[in-house]
């Protein structure tokens, strides 16, 4: 019973700080939501979706890329053919400037998923290496599948 009690708290309190970090970095609060993804990893270093989650956060923020490209590896060696994984980990890489290890993770994750995020990434990616008709093909997956058509618009208008 008092493992149960104990696992019961610890549940209570992953979801609490999961809810706490998320919340913290919708509303722009970085350093407080970074500080509680970190406790969430210490409270459980195989919580994978946390990993993902805040490597990305930090990849957007281009924040300690080096410590989102560590916990984005794990993620990949626990799951390899997650595609939210690899398009993490592919997407840090890019922020990273090691391009084409990115466009190696990135292809893998279009394989598996038409995700508009991730078909997206694969864009930016390719259109950045100078690929640019393999880039506006995936620029027209990204849109067909339902990306924010703003965003790509500069882009896409140079594939017309």
């Amino acid at each position: 019973k008092e493992k149960y009690v104990l696992g019961l708290e610890m549940g209570v309190q992953m979801q609490f700080l999961t809810f706490l970090g998320g919340s913290a970095y919708k509303l722009g609060y970085n350093d407080e939501a970074f500080s509680y993804f970190e406790e969430l990893i210490l409270l459980d270093p195989n919580n994978w979706p946390i990993m993902n989650n805040y490597s990305y956060y930090l990849s957007l923020e281009e924040l300690n890329l080096e410590r989102a490209e560590e916990l984005s590896y794990k993620t990949i060696l626990a799951e390899p053919e997650s595609s939210v994984y690899l398009d993490t980990y592919g997407w840090i890489l890019y922020k990273l400037k090691r391009n084409d290890e990115a466009i190696k993770y990135l292809e893998k994750a279009t394989k598996l998923s038409d995700d508009p995020d991730v078909l997206f990434h694969y864009a930016e990616v390719l259109f950045d290496n100078n690929m640019l008709e393999e880039a506006c093909l995936y620029y027209k997956k990204a849109l067909e599948a339902g990306f924010d058509q703003e965003q790509i618009k500069a882009k896409n208008s140079l594939c017309q």
